[in-house]
């Protein structure tokens, strides 16, 4: 798993990440085998104490080929 973060002068945070992984008992023998997620994240200040904040989330799930 791979994580990036960020603080933007503005003060709003971003960050992301993708996740390689193989459910094997070989790994990553067949790219049929592998699964992919991938994330990213924005959190936006509104006032001292609280922000909003969004997300996405994208994930591939192995194939049934």
């Amino acid at each position: 798993m791979y994580m990036y973060q960020r603080l933007l002068d503005s003060g709003w945070m971003t960050d992301g990440g993708i996740h390689i992984g193989s459910a094997s008992f070989h790994p990553f023998a067949l790219i049929r085998e592998t699964n992919l997620g991938m994330n990213t994240m924005l959190r936006i200040p509104q006032g001292e104490r609280s922000a909003w904040r969004f997300s996405l989330t994208l994930y591939s799930p192995m194939s049934k080929l």
